[in-house]
Formats: C-alpha cells, sequence, structure tokens
C-alpha cells in the first residue's frame, strides 16, 4: 500500500523459529533419552547466550539449527527403535525426512545430515559384521527419512537447475582461509567430557571411580594441545594434534572402561543415544571445522547434539526433587528475553516486562506439551503399522 517494503511483518516470524529451534531441542533429549533430558537440553539450548544474540536478526542459522534438530531427534528415535519384522520406526523416519526437507530448502549445508547419516549407517555395517539381515531394519529407517525429505528437499536445487543456475552456490573461497580450526572449537564436546569426569569421581553409589592420575594425565595432555591456540589464536599445529588426540584418546578408553562396570538396561540405552548422537554430528561438525569455523553461529545447527551429553548427565546428576516443571518456564522466559533483545524503548521494555512471564509459561508448557502429543500420533502410527487388523 505504501509502495515502499516493511519488514515489520517478517521480523515476527523470528521468535517462532527460536522457540521451533528450544522445541527441537527438548524433542532431541525426549525422544532419544527422556523427559528430563529433553527440558535440560532445551534450557541449556534456551540460555546459550549466543542463540539469543542472534535470535532476532533475520540470520539462517536459527531456523536451520530448528530444523536440522528436529531431524535428528526424529531420525535417532527411529534409528534406536529400530527392530526386524517391527516397522513401529517408520513415522518417525519419515517425520524426520520432513525435517530435513525443510532444512535442505533452507541451507545446502544441511546436506551434512545425510553425510551423518551414511556415517550411521557403515558404523551399523561394521558392527553386524555385514550381516544384511541384522543391517536391514536400520538401513530401512535411513531409506524412509531420505524417500522423505525429497519432495521439498530437492525442490529448490531443481528449480535452481531448471532456470539456468549452479544447482548450489558455495561461499567465496576467501571465506575457506578464515577457519579457525583452534581449540577452541572444542568446548562443547571438553565440557562434556568434564561432566563426565565429575560425574564418575564424585556421585554416590557408583561401584568404581576412575583412575585419578589416567584423568590428570589425559586432561593435561588435551590442555597442552588446546590452550596454546585459545590464549593466541592460531590453527592448531602437528604437535598441538597430537597432543589433544593422545589426551583425548585416553580419556576416552578409560571412561568407556569405567561406564562399562556400570551398564545396567538404562545407562546403556542413555550411552548408545548419546554416541549415535555424537555420531550423526561428526560430518558436519568436521565441515564447520576445517572449513567455516571463523563464526561460532555456523555451528547452531549441531549445538544441541553436542549439548545433548550434558543435559543427560544433569538429568541423572541432579536430584528428581528439581522438578522439571520449575525449569519449563525458564525456557520460556528466555525464548522472550531473546525476542526482546531485538526492540528498543521505554514502551518495548515495559511491554515485554509485562509479557514476558506469561510468553515465558506458554512457552515453557509448549516445550512439553507439543512434543508429546506429536509423539503420540508417530506412536499411534506405529501401532497400527504392527497391527493393521485394528483400523477402523
Amino acid at each position: 500500500m505504501s509502495g515502499v517494503l516493511d519488514d515489520h511483518v517478517a521480523r515476527a516470524v523470528f521468535p517462532l523459529y527460536h522457540w521451533g529451534s528450544i522445541l527441537a531441542a527438548y524433542a532431541l533429549g525426549r525422544l532419544t533419552v527422556g523427559r528430563r533430558a529433553g527440558v535440560y537440553l532445551a534450557a541449556i539450548w534456551a540460555l546459550y547466550p549466543h542463540v539469543g544474540q542472534w535470535a532476532t536478526t533475520g540470520d539462517l542459522e536459527i531456523p536451520q539449527a530448528f530444523a536440522f534438530t528436529g531431524a535428528a531427534a526424529f531420525f535417532l528415535r527411529a534409528w534406536l527403535s529400530a527392530r526386524a519384522v517391527d516397522v513401529s520406526a517408520r513415522p518417525y523416519a519419515v517425520i524426520a525426512g520432513l525435517f530435513l526437507g525443510i532444512a535442505l530448502w533452507t541451507k545446502p549445508t544441511a546436506g551434512a545430515f545425510i553425510l551423518g547419516v551414511g556415517t550411521l549407517v557403515a558404523v551399523e555395517a561394521v558392527r553386524v559384521r555385514l550381516d544384511l539381515r541384522r543391517l536391514w531394519p536400520r538401513f530401512q529407517v535411513a531409506l524412509w527419512c531420505g524417500v522423505a525429505s525429497i519432495p521439498l528437499g530437492a525442490l529448490w536445487y531443481v528449480r535452481n537447475v531448471l532456470l539456468g543456475h549452479r544447482a548450489i552456490d558455495f561461499p567465496h573461497p576467501f571465506w575457506l582461509t578464515q577457519a579457525q580450526r583452534s581449540g577452541a572449537e572444542f568446548g562443547w564436546p571438553l565440557l562434556a567430557a568434564g561432566l563426565v569426569c565429575a560425574w564418575l569421581l564424585w556421585s554416590p553409589g557408583l561401584r568404581r571411580r576412575p583412575n585419578r592420575r589416567v584423568l590428570l594425565t589425559a586432561w593435561l595432555l588435551i590442555g597442552a594441545g588446546a590452550l596454546p591456540s585459545i590464549v593466541s589464536p592460531h590453527r592448531m599445529g602437528v604437535i598441538e594434534w597430537a597432543l589433544f588426540g593422545g589426551g583425548g584418546a585416553v580419556l576416552i578408553v578409560h571412561l568407556l572402561a569405567i561406564l562399562r562396570d556400570h551398564a545396567t538396561a538404562q545407562a546403556q540405552r542413555m550411552t548408545h543415544a548419546v554416541m549415535w548422537g555424537l555420531l550423526l554430528a561428526v560430518p558436519y561438525f568436521a565441515v564447520w571445522f576445517m572449513s567455516y569455523s571463523y563464526h561460532y553461529r555456523l555451528s547452531f545447527a549441531i549445538v544441541p547434539l553436542m549439548i545433548a551429553p550434558v543435559a543427560v548427565i544433569a538429568a541423572r546428576w541432579i536430584p528428581p526433587q528439581v522438578s522439571v516443571r520449575r525449569i519449563a518456564p525458564l525456557i520460556g522466559d528466555s525464548a522472550a528475553a531473546g525476542r526482546a533483545a531485538g526492540d528498543s524503548g521505554p514502551a518495548a521494555e515495559q511491554q515485554w516486562r509485562v509479557g514476558l512471564p506469561v510468553v515465558g509459561q506458554v512457552s515453557g508448557r509448549l516445550a512439553q506439551d507439543g512434543l508429546d502429543q506429536l509423539c503420540t500420533v508417530a506412536n499411534r502410527a506405529g501401532a497400527q503399522e504392527r497391527h493393521p487388523q485394528s483400523r477402523a
């Protein structure tokens, strides 16, 4: 009507993507481990300062994180529940494919999710010693996810080709030279490893504790490899990589040996969920680390997957008396605060001061109940696949 561009309506979409990414983070923990892990994962993601900073800018990384995390949540749920002659995982795989299609439409870097799925299939093939009968249930999950992603995921790139454009435009090669490749990029994995060590050292009721000398040696090697490039930013050199890799290998081997002694069914399920999730993120992390680590926001898509171990430890270590219903409103408060950061002025400040608690309660409630409803739909679909005679 006015003859000029007005982005106020477009700006209204930003908080929806932000809240969607928080809901997807909750889904990741809820579907793979449990409700408490989901709430802690969503809370950590929502309170991550960089996320709040970029939630109102209109940058593609927040929508990408929403779609990528949603795809990871439902894919891992299908992957973990895949069994022979049981198609209950299929609805989850299809939903994961729809999320992947949205992610591919949003940004081509979502193609790293496909590489992650391929990595999981390759590892599973090795694990079952190339037994096709045992491999087929999980391969079928990957297949259904890929098929479901094609209609939306391929549409943009087909359109580019039909119009005579390149299917994908990559960043200028200059940006590849700006990748940091320093120890600072390993912040989330190192935090998770540190919390696992702390939990094994001080959590009550464990039969066996880690060897403190082994832990000290491993962390000294890791620190010697990572700290120089953090204190004085530069790309890690050969010696730094050797120290970092050696310390990491010692730490992983020792922690796995300790965790096997506490291998209850629940602990095994949680460990498998976390390990498969981290493996799914490896290709994206490798591409980001080597080529695009010049800015932290470009890693947002896999941050929820890297936060997952932290959330699982929090869910196991923090007493159950700390109700998730007290934590969930904080998620919504953080989301609303992130949106408020995009506005300024006394009127806007007063408006958000009044509305923030309400939005917090609503968003926190959605983070718990909205995903539960979607899970119910998927479970019913799986039940109908197992028992066709029960259909109306």
